[in-house]
């Protein structure tokens, strides 16, 4: 008679210790005097950024999200089907642009894994730009996101992409661009509703960081980055 696997396990974690593990190694090699010239801080963060790929973009049918977003790549039908897609899009209640995206993949490749594996990668690009930017420490902020972020990159596949796209677009804040914030939030926007939270919080960012520009000796809130910021 089958017996089912335990639902809590110790061993369960292993896997994420053993990559948490990688990661801490990549950011203490990479400052030491004495492996530097073997391996610096540009190999440690290709390092890292490819064992997050390989390790959250190939990672299966594992979390709880997959239940729902599986049938749903499997009946969204290929773009090439337009008018059978028309039709689909109307009968779901889930947001048109993310829909889109995967009828559109699905006219290069039928495959779930590959596309978890093509969305990751746009995640990861995403996470790189933003850590790049804001974070005077790339390796230490990778790994606190590895700790923090894991579940809710593998889980909410389309929330991830829209906060992931505010993050990137608060640099236009501080550029005063609001047409590219607004256009950033808008893709994300297709994704997932939750960015016309975003759309509003534009006003109160922005008067941060203008309080950061004007008073560089006491300002609040974002003003601190955005004043700092290259």
């Amino acid at each position: 008679m089958y017996s089912y696997p335990p639902l809590v396990d110790i061993g369960y974690s292993l896997p994420y210790v053993a990559v948490f593990c990688m990661y801490l190694c990549a950011y203490l090699i990479s400052g030491s005097k004495t492996w530097k010239q073997y391996f610096n801080y540009s190999h440690a963060v290709f390092f890292v950024l490819l064992v997050y790929f390989i390790f959250v973009g190939f990672r299966g049918y594992i979390c709880t999200d997959w239940y729902n977003y599986y049938p749903m790549f499997r009946e969204t039908p290929c773009l090439l089907d337009f008018d059978e897609f028309v039709s689909y899009s109307n009968s779901v209640f889930t947001e048109k642009g993310y829909l889109f995206y995967i009828s559109l993949f699905k006219v290069f490749c039928n495959d779930y894994v590959v596309f978890q594996a093509f969305s990751v990668l746009i995640d990861l690009v995403l996470i790189h730009l933003c850590i790049k930017r804001y974070s005077p420490n790339y390796l230490f902020t990778f790994l606190i996101l590895s700790v923090f972020f894991y579940v809710q990159s593998v889980n909410l596949n389309r929330n991830v992409k829209s906060v992931l796209l505010f993050l990137y677009a608060l640099r236009y804040i501080e550029e005063r661009k609001f047409w590219k914030y607004s256009l950033l939030n808008l893709i994300g926007l297709c994704f997932h509703s939750i960015s016309l939270i975003f759309f509003v919080l534009y006003f109160f960012f922005f008067f941060q960081a203008e309080d950061g520009i004007r008073d560089a000796q006491e300002s609040r809130g974002l003003g601190d980055v955005y004043r700092d910021s290259p």
